[in-house]
């Protein structure tokens, strides 16, 4: 791996993932979670335009006080709560952020346990909380990421979102050593240390790149599988439509700048 690649995943799955939950409001967030998700918030807000997430946070607690078993405003306050904790520069109060982001994920599965959109964002918290947990703590968050995009896949065979956590997390198994991942398993267990490869990683984050083509994050994490695999020609044909995807939020134009570096563009 490059010097720059090895820099790229080092600076770790969370800020992969608020590309995925468009905190740049260039991309809404609902389209990336499933674009046949119904919208709430015209029955929340009187005005047309869409609510920050923290003003999202206010009305969907305040509405769940009164429904609190309803199954949309919970993945919703997921959602939300998932979003706000990407951007909190506090990592205790961004624990805080993500257990309520848990809280409500897990309680939407409870309550519609066929539903899509609740175990997606479950998936997506117990990601983040892989990224910063250690230990066990990791390995369970992490399995449990799998597990629920998985699921996700299973009733959704083409779910962008779903495949890139699939993609990435393939990817993480395959970034530790033989002997790191045999003690994790001995120790942990876990799903997402079974049958991991750069080919399963290869092929869901092409899925992503293929279903999202707008999203220049798909194809610069290919790419960096790419690399891995050894297949030069393959990376750069991912950089190259990373540099020319047509979303313009500001993380998919950082994404693009480093393509451009990787490419040797100025």
């Amino acid at each position: 791996m490059s010097g720059y690649a090895a820099e790229v995943w080092a600076r770790g799955l969370a800020t992969l993932l608020a590309a995925i939950l468009c905190v740049a409001a260039a991309t809404p967030c609902a389209a990336v979670a499933q674009s046949r998700t119904i919208t709430v918030f015209d029955n929340l807000v009187p005005t047309a335009a869409e609510p920050s997430p923290r003003d999202r946070i206010v009305l969907l607690e305040a509405r769940l006080s009164r429904e609190p078993a309803d199954y949309e405003l919970r993945w919703r306050a997921a959602e939300a709560y998932a979003q706000i904790g990407l951007t909190e520069p506090d990592s205790e109060i961004q624990g805080q952020l993500w257990s309520r982001a848990y809280d409500h994920a897990t309680a939407a599965t409870a309550s519609e346990p066929n539903g899509l959109e609740g175990h997606y964002w479950l998936a997506v918290v117990a990601s983040l909380f892989a990224e910063v947990s250690g230990g066990r703590e990791k390995i369970r968050m992490g399995d449990q990421a799998y597990r629920e995009s998985a699921w996700v896949l299973e009733v959704d065979s083409l779910h962008a979102g779903a495949h890139y956590l699939q993609g990435r997390i393939h990817a993480a198994v395959m970034r530790l050593s033989s002997v790191m991942r045999f003690l994790a398993k001995l120790l942990v267990g876990g799903e997402a240390l079974d049958g991991a490869s750069w080919e399963q990683a290869e092929f869901h984050l092409r899925r992503a790149a293929e279903l999202q083509p707008e999203l220049a994050m798909h194809h610069f994490e290919l790419a960096m599988t790419y690399e891995r695999m050894d297949m030069p020609e393959e990376m750069r044909r991912a950089l190259l439509t990373a540099v020319g995807a047509s979303n313009a939020a500001p993380f998919q134009e950082e994404y693009k700048e480093r393509a451009r570096k990787l490419l040797g563009e100025p």
